[in-house]
Formats: structure tokens, C-alpha cells, sequence
């Protein structure tokens, strides 16, 4: 069954061994790194860095040439002045005269659409042509629509996805649905297979929900394909190639639903074929020891209410600690360390960046010295390589998908599950959802009078007292029933989540995603027990810890000078003791 990339919600390569690519044309050989999702084996990093350099430059030089013709779409409703309701999607600019290409599952003809590009710049689009068409063995998802207004519109080149060969690499430029931002994500990945199911490119760059009808890049900033659907492996993602765009071209000017194909253009050469051999070089390397060392295994709690996650051992102000995320670290906190379970002391926790800070007997020597990256607080451009050592022997290798944004609490909200009306000046519970964590603890009619020790005397407090809750936390809430006033305590889950393959990927989602004031956004595979794992650049500078896997395509880093921040102001007693 085919996943569209978009729906009402929400690279890294699966190779043995990475790869340098190298791609010839008649003028030109670019060397290319080629990543290895699972782990790097031998060598030093100071020998990766130097190879890798050229992928870091092939990323940065497609997002120069095409990042802002990169745009947001979501339905407009030009008398109101509304967005639609629910999620965008993607597409790419490919003319100055404003064509747009997208894909067919998120488009009408006619329908007004409010496109925004990466600057902030916004205007009004009217769907054209949609050639969504999947019987007796054709497979069609592309639309086209088109900006109203005149005018020299910042646009990409189209490239020939028939030159296109497996290894090569390519880059992701679009907006998944997880996130709340007005900017795209990066992603990097390679080519699969190219005219696969339905004559689909197969890629290693992921997607998901909002992600639909993006541009696939190759290496010279050209578009060669457009996001269209997904598999369960988070390394089958299918794009429609530029080529069917081109094939088509006449068809999709034209504002019609197409039933049946329609009559396809005369494809002229666009631009000459690449004609030199393709070779594979392979690569070993590996981060240093003393970066694969500073990473830990955390176990606490007890039974079924264990719990394990990574930690990263740190130096700063002259003492070693253990940073993790607080949210998984749980009570009697030990350390998988050097074959044997050491105890640790929970020093401090920060709810506000789910940061936890231990301390353990462990040696100075497997610690990352953060002292002057914490102070500095550089920042990590768009498109470069980050390193995270899993454990001593596995490293997982992503990019920096966008520059530091901030995360506001939406997925990452306790289901309380019951809905309140203000009945005779008293906030009055009228529902309760079944599954909910107020199922089981409250009754109709009970009228709340506070949360977490907020008084709840005006009906606005109750939800907003609600979204400060995390899933994971519990909830206290006190309310009167028949006449009598009732304290009761209970833990929250999170939001059920729906049924689509975008949930499906190994270990999902961290159940607190999000509620971040600074982060950054890597497009490494971390698995959610994978997350408080250290994170560095290919100088070996580290750059923060993995903090919480989003969605199917980002993962979040707290960076290294929130976690300075964060330890420098527990000395001063500014954060939760909270064993």
C-alpha cells in the first residue's frame, strides 16, 4: 500500500560500509562522501574529516542555488483572509514566470493557495493541472499550480531524472508537518533505485506528513524529483521524477482534473546527458575513542516501570557529570559502565529543556571537555555533518537540518482527555475520554478547582493549566464531588497517535518531542532510547546531546550552550531538585 507524505498529521544511508562516490561528467570530478547510517568501523576521524569536507560543500552549494525557491503551500481563502485548516504542504518555484510544482494528493484545480517562501515573502497561487492517476498499471501523482501576481520569482532549474543512477547523492529542501516553522528542513541522503513502483525514484532521504510535493536535488542544485509517498523502512522514500513534470508540461498549464493521461509533449533535451562512468570508492573511518567513550547506558526504576536511555559524560568547570534526558531517567539511576552497573546521584533536573544532571564514579578520561564550546555557543550552519557515537563501537552520521529554532509544546501535551464548561461560576467537567488519563479518575459533573496547585476560578485557566503537561508527568488535580473535595494524582500518557506509516519507524517518537526554546535539527535515524547521546561537527567539537526523536525525519539536539547554561545555573540553585 502507497503513503502519500502528507496527510492530517505528522539519512542517512542503510549501507554496510560508507562510500565515496564519484560522479564524472565532461568537465568535472566532485569527490563525495556517502554516509553509513548503521556505523563507521576503522581509522581515525581526523582521516574522515578531510574526505568529508566536499559533502558539506556539495550540501551548502544546493543551498545556495536553490534554497529560497524552496516554498510552503496551505489552502487561502482570499475574502476571509484564512488559511485552510489542517496541514500544508510542499513545493518548488521552477520558472520566474512562478510555475510551481507539487504533487497530486495535495491538490485542486482552481483552488487558491497561499504559497510562503524561506524569507518570510508570501503570495497568492491558483491551482492548475493535477494528473493523479493510479489504475491498470499507471502511477501519476504531479500538479502543477501557478503564482497569480507578475513577477521574478526566485526559482530553481529543472534536471533530467534519467541520468540519475543508484549512490548517487541527492538533498531534501521541505517542510514536514511535525514542526511549526516557517522554515524548510535539509535532509541528505542517496539514490536507491531509480524507476521503481510506478516509475518512482527511491531515495534515502526521508519524509514525512508536509513533506509532499518537495524537491529532490541532485548535486548541482537541479530538481530531479518531487516528494510523493513512503514506505515503513525510513529508507524507502519515492519521489516522481522531473521527467513525467517536463512530459506533461502542456497538460498540467492547464487548471484540469485529469481522469485518463493526456497527451504527452514532445521532451525535448533539457540539458545534456551526464556521460561520464560512475565509480564507487570505499571508505572506513570512525569518530575518536575518547568521543565513543563518552557515551553511557542509564538504567532506573524498577520492574516494568524501567526505564533506559543514553547519557553523555561531560567536563565542565573543572567537574565530570552525566547529562541525559530528564523525562527518562527515572529514580535509582545506574550506569552501564565498563561491564558493570555503577549507582548515580541525580544532582539536578531542568523540566524546561528535559535535562537531567548526574554524577558517577567514572573516569575523567572518557569525559568530552565542553568548557569552551558552552561558553562560545557557536552556531551549526545549515547542511553540516554531525557524528553521534551510540555506543563505544556504532556511530550514526546525520546533517543539520535547520539553524536554531525554537519548539513550542504540541506533541509532547498529556492526553487528560476531559472536557470542562463553566456551569454556575465553576469549571465543570461535562466529558471524559475514553483511554484518557482522566478516565479513571474523574466523574461528570466533578468541578475542578486546581491543577498542579493552580487555582482553576476562571474558565480559560483549565486549558491553559493543561497544556503545561507533559506526557510522562503526572497531573494533580483537586476537585469537588457531591460536596466533597477530593486530591487525586495520576499520571498522563500521550496523545494516541494515527494510523500511518510515518509512525512506523524503529523505536518512534520520544514521548516529549518538543516544548524547547533553542534547539537544533539533525535528520540522523536516533532512536528515542537513543537519545542523550553526544553530538560533535566534523572538527570533533561538540555540539550538544540528542535530546528527543521528533518524527520519521528529525531528530532534536539541546545544544551545547543550553546545557552550559543549564549546569552553571544549578550551582546557583535555579533548577528542580527532583529525585
Amino acid at each position: 500500500m502507497k503513503w502519500p507524505a502528507v496527510v492530517s498529521l505528522r539519512l542517512l544511508f542503510n549501507l554496510n560500509t560508507p562510500l565515496y562516490t564519484i560522479f564524472m561528467d565532461r568537465n568535472t570530478i566532485i569527490l563525495w562522501l556517502l554516509f553509513l547510517l548503521g556505523g563507521i568501523t576503522e581509522n581515525g576521524f581526523g582521516q574522515l574529516n578531510h574526505k568529508a569536507n566536499p559533502v558539506e560543500k556539495l550540501i551548502s552549494d544546493v543551498i545556495d542555488s536553490s534554497f529560497n525557491a524552496c516554498v510552503y503551500i496551505i489552502e487561502y481563502d482570499t475574502l476571509s483572509r484564512k488559511k485552510g485548516e489542517g496541514m500544508g504542504f510542499s513545493g518548488v518555484v521552477v520558472s520566474k514566470d512562478g510555475h510551481i510544482l507539487t504533487v497530486s494528493h495535495a491538490v485542486e484545480p482552481h483552488q487558491v493557495y497561499l504559497v510562503t517562501f524561506p524569507d518570510g515573502d508570501s503570495c497568492i497561487a491558483s491551482g492548475l493541472g493535477r494528473i493523479g492517476i493510479q489504475k491498470k498499471g499507471q502511477d501519476f501523482d504531479m500538479a502543477m499550480i501557478k503564482i497569480l501576481h507578475t513577477g521574478k520569482w526566485r526559482y530553481a532549474k529543472m534536471g533530467r531524472s534519467a541520468d540519475l543512477v543508484p549512490g548517487q547523492p541527492v538533498v531534501s529542501i521541505s517542510y514536514p508537518g511535525s514542526f511549526y516553522k516557517p522554515l524548510p528542513n535539509i535532509r541528505l541522503g542517496k539514490i536507491n533505485h531509480v524507476g521503481g513502483p510506478g516509475g518512482y525514484i527511491e531515495s534515502t532521504c526521508k519524509m514525512e506528513p508536509g513533506d509532499s510535493g518537495g524537491p529532490l536535488f541532485d548535486a548541482e542544485g537541479r530538481v530531479v524529483g518531487l516528494h510523493s509517498w513512503i514506505k515503513a523502512n525510513e529508507n524507502e522514500n519515492f519521489d516522481v521524477p522531473i521527467d513525467a513534470y517536463l512530459k506533461y508540461w502542456s497538460a498540467l498549464s492547464v487548471a484540469k482534473d485529469y481522469a485518463s493521461l493526456p497527451v504527452a509533449d514532445m521532451l525535448p533535451s533539457i540539458m545534456p546527458r551526464n556521460n561520464g562512468d560512475s565509480g564507487y570508492i570505499s571508505v572506513i573511518g570512525k569518530t575518536n575513542a575518547a568521543s565513543n567513550r563518552s557515551v553511557v547506558q542509564i538504567i532506573s526504576g524498577t520492574g516494568d516501570k524501567g526505564s533506559f536511555i543514553k547519557g553523555a559524560v561531560i567536563k565542565f568547570g573543572g567537574k565530570i557529570y552525566i547529562v541525559s534526558k530528564s523525562s527518562m531517567v527515572r529514580q535509582n539511576p545506574k550506569l552501564l559502565y565498563r561491564s558493570g552497573n555503577i549507582p548515580a546521584t541525580i544532582l539536578i533536573r531542568d523540566r524546561e529543556n528535559d535535562l537531567i544532571l548526574l554524577t558517577a564514579r567514572v573516569d575523567d578520561k572518557d569525559a568530552v571537555d565542553i568548557d569552551a564550546a558552552a561558553s562560545n555557543g557557536k552556531s551549526t550552519s545549515l547542511g553540516r555533518l554531525l557524528f553521534t557515537p551510540v555506543n563505544h563501537t556504532r556511530t550514526k552520521v546525520g546533517i543539520s537540518s535547520s539553524s536554531f529554532i525554537s519548539m513550542e509544546p504540541n506533541y509532547s501535551i498529556g492526553f487528560f482527555g476531559a472536557d470542562a464548561t463553566y456551569i454556575d461560576r465553576k469549571v465543570t467537567i461535562t466529558s471524559i475520554r475514553t483511554g484518557s488519563a482522566a478516565c479513571g479518575f474523574l466523574r461528570i459533573k466533578d468541578q475542578v478547582i486546581s491543577i498542579n496547585d493552580v487555582s482553576i476560578d476562571k474558565p480559560e485557566y483549565y486549558g491553559r493549566e493543561l497544556a503545561r503537561c507533559y506526557a510522562s508527568e503526572s497531573i494533580q488535580v483537586s476537585v469537588r464531588r457531591n460536596g466533597k473535595l477530593l486530591q487525586l494524582k495520576f499520571p498522563l500518557p500521550a496523545y494516541p497517535t494515527g494510523k500511518h506509516v510515518s509512525y512506523d519507524f524503529p523505536g518512534g517518537t520520544s514521548m516529549r518531542s518538543d516544548g524547547f526554546a533553542k534547539v537544533l535539527i539533525q535528520d540522523a535515524a536516533i532512536r528515542a532510547d537513543e537519545c542523550g547521546t553526544p553530538v560533535f561537527n566534523i572538527a570533533n567539537e561538540f555540539v550538544g546531546i540528542n535530546i528527543a526523536r521528533h518524527s520519521r525525519t528529525s531528530t532534536v539536539i539541546m545544544p551545547v550552550d543550553v546545557i552550559g547554561g543549564f549546569i552553571v545555573n544549578s550551582s546557583k540553585g535555579q533548577h528542580t531538585v527532583n529525585k
